[in-house]
């Protein structure tokens, strides 16, 4: 509560926050986690029914009463294990702690009345085998629903939607535009999914272990199936494989078949494309940058001792000018193909955000055409599903700086609450495009 109270302070624009795990056993960290992650990923689910029993919107309260309201929600309406008296007493006794008795006394009332919205726990409807967004239902993490005692959350199929998956109902309604409401649904779900860690083991040249067993529907890629320190360990001890998405490891297969001298990533983040084009073209001299500091910290500690990557500042581009045969661009975007990954995206998306995303994505392209070589190509790639941020900033290119689109590819994303890992994907877009 301490995190959310912290997120409370700086919403909608959300950041990944640290858990303070000192002091706690294993199995009490994982609760914390768990807590904070549901909160994070229901929010506009949990506002709408404290809303319902609040007289003031719930950002007019002290943070440290958001956080309490949403944390104890949470555990009152996702969690199946947790006594509700139990959640209701330690949430009243955090928040008298931080913020006196008459706050407490506000949370008290209020996640009572959250309560008696649901189901009673020890009633056998309370679950259901499958969500169906009707008005009485919220889906579950992990497949089903869970039944409140009266149909209470909105009448438009896709402002329900929106509630009931803790998502802005301003960009379900955008996403309807081009999309069937059966689409919709599953990109709404597939946000609500812990997605599965799944590793890119195309260029794998030592045996897996067992814990990597588990293929996915994706060629060259493996589910990882152990605790999270086993896979900390393995990618630390290996060059070999990495975390990736089967969407990301796409993008970059779009370049397959060249054969370039010199590849620059010009986004590089923390290296997991960066890798990829390594493995690609065993040839090419691989350039990687990022504008942000700390991602260039990162950069430089994975590739410190690789002879065929180098890290550059990002000013550093200068000496590069008309050298790239291949410039990779993996954009800062939206992140709306990766909301299970990323819950907190999912409140910072407006039109104002995607407008301004538009903009720094169009002075990256612009600003990359100086680096190009002769018949160079641009491998342009967002984890986002929105058109404005994908095929129409391949165009603008194709428009405005005369190249062309070689090929190109969408995905919508996959997956979700009950779904076999082996299925799940995220959304995301790249093309390739010739000078």
């Amino acid at each position: 509560m301490d995190a959310l109270a912290k997120h409370a302070k700086r919403y909608p624009d959300l950041a990944p926050l640290a858990v303070d795990e000192s002091g706690l056993s294993t199995r009490d960290a994982a609760l914390a986690h768990a807590i904070l992650d549901q909160t994070i990923r229901r929010w506009i689910t949990l506002t709408f029914l404290l809303e319902l029993r609040l007289k003031r919107p719930l950002q007019q309260h002290a943070p440290s009463v958001q956080a309490a309201l949403l944390a104890g929600a949470a555990q009152l309406t996702v969690f199946d294990r947790l006594p509700a008296y139990a959640v209701i007493d330690e949430t009243v006794e955090w928040v008298k702690s931080r913020h006196g008795r008459k706050s407490s006394g506000l949370v008290n009332a209020v996640l009572r009345r959250v309560m008696e919205m649901m189901a009673p726990q020890d009633d056998a409807n309370r679950r259901r085998e499958h969500w169906t967004n009707a008005r009485d239902e919220l889906p579950l993490p992990n497949a089903g629903a869970v039944a409140l005692r009266e149909p209470i959350l909105p009448e438009h199929p896709v402002e329900r939607l929106a509630v009931a998956t803790g998502l802005p109902p301003a960009m379900l309604t955008h996403l309807s535009r081009d999309k069937t409401f059966d689409e919709v649904r599953q990109f709404a779900l597939h946000g609500l999914q812990r997605p599965p860690s799944i590793l890119n083991a195309s260029h794998a040249t030592a045996p897996l272990p067992e814990s990597c067993k588990s293929k996915h529907d994706m060629p060259g890629h493996v589910v990882f199936q152990g605790p999270h320190a086993e896979l900390a360990s393995l990618l630390q001890g290996r060059s070999d494989i990495w975390a990736q998405d089967p969407t990301s490891s796409a993008a970059c297969l779009l370049a397959s078949g060249l054969s370039p001298k010199v590849a620059i990533d010009m986004c590089a983040g923390q290296g997991t494309k960066t890798r990829q084009l390594r493995a690609l073209f065993p040839h090419a001299q691989i350039v990687a940058t990022d504008t942000n500091a700390e991602r260039m910290k990162t950069l430089k500690g994975v590739f410190q001792r690789d002879d065929r990557v180098q890290t550059i500042e990002f000013r550093s581009l200068n000496n590069w000018i008309g050298k790239a045969d291949l410039v990779l661009i993996d954009a800062p975007c939206s992140n709306s193909g990766v909301l299970a990954r990323r819950p907190e995206a999912r409140h910072r998306w407006s039109t104002a955000t995607i407008d301004s995303l538009v903009s720094v994505q169009r002075q990256i392209l612009a600003d990359s055409q100086r680096l190009l070589a002769p018949g160079a190509r641009i491998l342009y790639a967002t984890c986002s599903v929105d058109r404005r941020e994908n095929d129409m900033q391949a165009e603008w290119l194709v428009k405005w700086h005369h190249m062309r689109i070689a090929r190109s590819e969408s995905r919508w994303p996959a997956g979700g609450p009950g779904q076999p890992d082996a299925l799940s994907h995220d959304g995301g877009f790249a093309a390739l495009l010739e000078s």
